[in-house]
């Protein structure tokens, strides 16, 4: 029994400290991934903003090196002249000098231009002078090719007059749009940015203008461009070379309608290197967000593997602990087992003080120990019961033998052997009904005997068992009386409360005084029938109440039997009553006289 206590609890514990685990461990895992996705869709943005930013640096990078190479197109650029001309330009040059540095540096342009149209003496002969003055020419081509940040492959120079520049990678071609329409815009330093087809081939292009209105000198190393001007920005910290205090400029020309800008350098480069750039990003990226999948993978691979350690060690350690916890707590029960196992049909006190054990362990051993000492009168009442089956069975069993061995010693008379044979028969009657009290309790134990119920009056049947009892009441000088309500319908058992009463009856004349009187009432109280045998008899005493309806129990053994009960009849009352529902109480004082009380339910006593 301790053994299969021990397993369930064992499997008990072990199956809630697995589920508990497996909860934790679940749970914990759970808000572990779902934090290490946060963390992964966190990490996988910024890696994808900084490819962004990084394409951007890329594109800004190529676009700074194309500016860079336009600016330094047009540092190199200069403009060849006869030297009359140039004569006449220096002239007009300085004339322009001095007058600003008399006038002061505002307005020096338009003092310049005032002297030099004087000299010039009109507009027409002005413009004719000054598109025939200048033509396009470049520096030292190799100095472009090894400076650092070069990556233009195509170059082509463009200006007002008409007179134009291209590379020798151009071979023939020209960018795509109309010159006319670039130098058609606000008087202004500007450059733009786009991506267009040279010959089908896709390239990134930069437009650099330069303004009419700007001084033209003979080059343009000196020409500023590390401040932002309108339509355009400084590119990429690559300043020009520092501002000198303001030359005289050469006369503008005056502008025809549409025609703004003097100078465009369109610059280009293949995109093959710059797709390729991007494409090596793009491939970091993705190596970098695969990466961070695996770090991910692999971190969630460790926890399920640490959780799978810590939980297979909390579970071994608790397992240990469980055991070692469950054996120590059987302990006591191990120690009632033994006491329970030393229990004989002798002896039936447990060898052991219960104040030692445990207080949960206490009403059990209580329990246990009234049910020792219910078996243990259990098992008196059996010895006494099979004393008494054998007292009341050898009683009238030896009258019969004797009356038989009597009658066969001699030869008698018919009237003799008759009343023989009478005396035998009251033997065998009284042999016969105790056996049929010993069945009908053996039917009750077993539970075979049935209720079967009708429509009854309750006092006309109280009526019937006094006349049956009231011969055998008046043999022995008592007085037998009923009273009754006038209407007492019930549904029970007829015949089961018919012997119930009969044996109340039989007890009270058995343990009455001579010259006593019994007396039966039935009664409805609160919707329920109450039946009442009041004797004037030797009573009971108190410690024998408790006893009285156990078999083969007599409350005065002074007294023989008359073979009407044999110490079952108060059994078989009990039993029947419980049978019908109801409860039977008893009332009694020593030399007064007692009261059996049977109360029926509502269920069976009214319909």
């Amino acid at each position: 029994m301790l053994r299969s206590i021990r397993l369930s609890l064992i499997l008990y514990f072990l199956g809630l400290l697995l589920v508990a685990v497996g909860a934790a461990s679940y749970w914990t895992y759970h808000l572990a991934m779902s934090s290490l996705d946060v963390k992964e869709e966190t990490t996988a943005e910024l890696i994808d903003s900084q490819y962004r930013e990084h394409c951007r640096q890329e594109e800004q990078r190529l676009n700074d090196a194309l500016l860079y190479q336009a600016q330094t197109l047009a540092r190199m650029t200069y403009f060849a002249t006869d030297r009359h001309k140039s004569t006449q330009h220096r002239l007009a040059s300085q004339l322009g000098l001095i007058t600003a540095r008399h006038v002061g540096m505002n307005g020096w342009a338009n003092l310049a231009t005032f002297a030099y149209q004087a000299q010039v003496g009109s507009h027409t002969s002005f413009l004719v002078w000054r598109r025939s003055l200048a033509e396009i020419r470049l520096g030292d081509l190799d100095l472009l090719k090894h400076a650092e940040g070069q990556v233009a492959e195509f170059f082509q120079i463009d200006s007002s007059w008409g007179s134009s520049v291209r590379s020798a990678t151009m071979e023939g071609l020209s960018f795509p749009g109309s010159t006319k329409q670039l130098l058609t815009g606000d008087e202004a330093i500007s450059w733009e940015f786009d991506t267009t087809a040279l010959d089908k081939t896709p390239v990134r292009r930069v437009i650099l203008k330069v303004p009419a209105t700007r001084a033209l000198p003979t080059d343009f190393t000196r020409w500023d461009f590390s401040r932002p001007q309108q339509g355009g920005q400084n590119p990429g910290g690559r300043p020009g070379p520092g501002r000198e205090p303001p030359r005289p400029p050469t006369p503008p020309e005056p502008a025809t309608p549409g025609t703004r800008y003097s100078l465009v350098i369109q610059c280009a480069c293949e995109l093959d290197r710059h797709e390729a750039a991007l494409a090596g990003l793009l491939g970091r990226r993705d190596q970098e967000l695969h990466d961070l999948h695996t770090q991910t993978d692999a971190a969630l691979a460790n926890l399920r593997e640490r959780l799978w350690w810590l939980g297979g060690l909390t579970f071994a350690a608790i397992v240990v602990g469980t055991l070692g916890i469950v054996r120590w707590g059987l302990r006591p029960l191990r120690r009632l087992s033994d006491a329970v196992g030393q229990v004989s049909p002798r002896d039936f006190q447990l060898p052991f003080d219960p104040a030692t054990m445990p207080v949960e362990l206490r009403p059990i051993v209580q329990h246990l120990t009234a049910t020792l000492q219910m078996l243990k009168r259990a098992f008196q009442r059996e010895k006494q019961a099979t004393a008494d089956i054998s007292h009341e069975l050898r009683t009238p069993l030896a009258a019969m033998l004797t009356t038989i061995d009597l009658a066969l010693r001699k030869p008698r008379s018919g009237d003799e052997y008759r009343d023989m044979l009478a005396e035998c028969k009251a033997s065998a009657q009284s042999m016969n009904r105790i056996v049929e009290r010993l069945l009908t309790l053996a039917r009750l134990d077993a539970g075979v005997d049935v209720v079967r119920p009708q429509a009854i009056d309750v006092g006309e049947l109280a009526e019937e068992c006094a006349a049956a009892v009231r011969p055998l009441a008046e043999a022995h000088g008592l007085r037998l009386t009923v009273r009754h309500d006038p209407d007492l319908p019930a549904s029970t058992d007829p015949d089961k409360l018919r012997e119930v009463l009969t044996n109340l009856l039989h007890n009270a004349v058995q343990y009455n005084r001579p010259n006593g009187a019994i007396e039966i009432v039935a009664t409805e109280a609160d919707g329920h029938i109450q039946v009442e045998v009041r004797d004037t008899g030797i009573g009971i005493a108190p410690d024998a109440v408790g006893l009285i309806f156990e078999r083969f129990y007599r409350a005065d053994p002074s007294r023989s039997s008359d073979g009407l009960n044999a110490g079952l009849g108060l059994a078989i009352v009990k039993e029947y009553v419980e049978l019908l529902g109801g409860t039977i109480a008893v009332e009694s004082q020593p030399g007064r006289g007692t009261t059996f009380r049977v109360d029926l339910p509502p269920v069976l006593a009214r319909t």
